[in-house]
């Protein structure tokens, strides 16, 4: 049917208010620079602060009418979730986070009809991105902490 968009196809475009996430470009990537923490934690990781390549998972995150300028970078590789903030995601709004935050959990439950539970590891001194987990259903499993500070965390169907 002509018009009829399927999830797949509408996981990869959300909007909530001036909030747009779509699929990520080669441009994003020339135009995003982490924000401190990320690439902190990049170094913790010993990984490129910098995302090297766009692959088929990988999302954006931006304002409506400022699309060449991408806010959040992330992806997945199967189960495995992963994002980046930008410089400018800390001097945003309450109103335009929070919008952020309801088309991450649209994508969230969408990843969560193709898997039981989502995962990673996270940088514990990245506060702001551990809080954000916290807020959207992931449980930190503390027995899990490595030497450079890096956590498990999970999230399943039953948020």
């Amino acid at each position: 049917m002509a018009g009829r968009q399927t999830l797949s196809d509408v996981h990869h475009q959300y909007s909530h208010g001036d909030i747009v996430v779509r699929k990520t470009t080669e441009e994003d990537l020339v135009a995003f620079y982490p924000s401190r923490l990320d690439r902190l934690e990049a170094k913790a990781a010993g990984v490129p602060s910098r995302i090297p390549n766009v692959d088929e998972s990988m999302l954006t995150v931006c304002l409506k009418g400022f699309e060449e300028a991408p806010l959040i970078i992330g992806g997945n590789q199967g189960d495995r979730v992963w994002f980046v903030t930008s410089t400018e995601v800390q001097g945003l709004s309450g109103k335009l986070k929070w919008s952020i935050r309801n088309v991450l959990v649209q994508h969230r439950d969408y990843l969560l009809t193709k898997y039981e539970t989502l995962w990673n590891y996270m940088y514990l001194p990245n506060t702001p991105h551990v809080e954000f987990l916290v807020s959207i259903g992931a449980v930190f499993h503390y027995h899990t902490v490595t030497p450079d500070n890096f956590i498990m965390f999970t999230i399943n169907k039953e948020v």
